[in-house]
């Protein structure tokens, strides 16, 4: 049964644009010429329909109740501009469906639809995005290949994907399968062939160590990010075998997927943890938070090394002072507007060369940009070049602070420190404020603070607050 919406007297006229575009000979009669555009159905009437024969429709609007949008029904409908809304009523999108309409930009689906045929969404280049509704359960091959989405969803539990599905989606960035419940069988490797070196293929948590090892997903290890609430670091015993140190990443993201907010628990397994390895995460661009709890007593060489996408440091470790090249936290929030830093209120100085990237220092630190302590702060030193190299900071200093380290502040221009807080002048190593531009102090200090040792060169950016 034909399901082309027009009127027969209209179906000759018609019918030229039909054998103008396949070279059918002039045998049809009008009554056969549904039949022969069978499952093609549109709004508007006979142009409309016309213009769908002859690919040229500039809206596609499906009428609702239909249930089925049949193969090739849009197909290389390459004028078609905009956002396309498939009824609810539709639970089958043929093969082709879709294909090589290269210029709709969204594609809303409907939450019932069951199935989704190959190709269907083939050369879509100009669609935002694919969201595809709970029900849908398997990719069928090239369902979305060289289509320009940057993301992908699958809301449903998929339990297979055949060949080449997103091969040559090149845009695409996120590919998101945590509604699954199992590793779906992936058909063969092409399934993400010439995939976007920066994407990310995010998965349950609870699965992670299975989807990287399963067959065909194994290639796609290095982009595949676990998501779950909880998650997991990767641990090692300490040497006195009473405590704990955390050595890398696991499968720790938060629920969002957009990104880790990394918190270094104060125990584990029952033990304190206490120390965070050298190059734990070193590379890590999904972490876009650290938390440090105070029973963290050593950080490694290099521990956050080109975390180049953090915003925010919670420190709250009493650590020893660093060595010159340790880098912990070298090129860490580069890709963003800076990292925001609160130092917590059990933290007694923050040590020598923690901010600092390591020779050469020139554009090796992290881009720091604001600095605050915790309410209730017991600080009371900054340590020898703690921000050395930093980008220009806003630091504004504890009550308790006593004593700045040389090369403390070396910033790149452009530091504002307050001390306005301060209940005494901290002493001040030479050399420790190059790059600052404006130094506010309390303004019952302010005439004993422009005349101490080293300030006193400081003296025409000091102001009283």
């Amino acid at each position: 049964m034909s399901k082309v919406l027009v009127n027969e007297s209209s179906l000759t006229a018609i019918g030229d644009a039909i054998r103008a575009k396949n070279g059918t000979q002039n045998t049809y009669r009008p009554s056969e010429m549904a039949a022969a555009i069978d499952d093609i159905s549109v709004a508007g009437g006979d142009d409309a329909l016309k213009a769908l024969i002859e690919r040229t429709l500039t809206k596609i609007e499906i009428p609702k109740g239909i249930a089925r949008i049949g193969p090739g029904a849009y197909m290389g409908c390459t004028e078609a501009i905009g956002a396309v809304t498939v009824p609810e009523s539709v639970k089958r999108i043929e093969m082709n469906g879709f294909s090589d309409c290269s210029c709709i930009s969204e594609l809303k689906l409907p939450r019932g639809l069951e199935y989704i045929g190959g190709s269907a969404f083939l050369n879509m280049y100009s669609l935002e995005s694919l969201i595809l509704p709970p029900l849908i359960t398997t990719l069928s091959s090239t369902m979305a290949m060289n289509s320009g989405f940057r993301e992908f969803v699958a809301q449903g539990a998929i339990v297979s994907i055949a060949g080449a599905v997103f091969s040559n989606c090149t845009k695409c960035t996120s590919y998101d399968f945590t509604a699954c419940t199992s590793v779906p069988t992936l058909a063969n490797i092409n399934a993400f062939n010439n995939i976007n070196p920066d994407a990310d293929i995010f998965v349950p948590a609870e699965l992670y160590d299975e989807w990287i090892v399963a067959t065909n997903w194994a290639q796609y290890a290095d982009y595949i990010v676990g998501v779950g609430e909880s998650g997991s670091l990767d641990y090692r015993l300490n040497p006195d075998a009473a405590s704990y140190a955390v050595s890398g990443i696991g499968t720790y993201i938060n629920t969002e997927g957009n990104g880790t907010n990394l918190v270094i628990p104060s125990e584990y397994n029952g033990l304190p943890v206490t120390a965070i390895e050298g190059d734990a995460f070193g590379g890590a661009e999904d972490i876009v938070s650290v938390s440090i709890p105070e029973t963290v007593t050593s950080i490694g060489a290099a521990a956050f090394q080109d975390c180049v996408n953090i915003t925010d440091i919670y420190f709250g470790a009493n650590i020893g002072d660093l060595e010159y090249n340790a880098g912990i936290f070298t090129r860490a929030g580069h890709n963003g507007d800076g990292i925001k830093v609160v130092i917590g209120n059990k933290v007694t100085k923050v040590p020598k060369h923690l901010f600092s990237g390591g020779m050469p220092m020139f554009g090796y630190s992290p881009k720091i940009t604001s600095v605050e302590f915790e309410g209730g702060s017991i600080c009371t030193e900054i340590g020898d070049q703690a921000f050395y190299y930093c980008e220009p900071i806003t630091f504004v200093a504890p009550p308790t602070l006593t004593s700045i380290g040389s090369y403390a502040f070396y910033t790149n221009g452009g530091t504002v420190l307050d001390f306005s807080a301060c209940t005494q002048i901290p002493t001040l190593a030479a050399s420790s404020l190059t790059g600052v531009l404006t130094i506010y102090v309390p303004a019952a200090l302010y005439d004993e603070w422009i005349v101490a040792t080293n300030w006193s060169a400081n003296a025409s950016i000091i102001v009283a607050k």
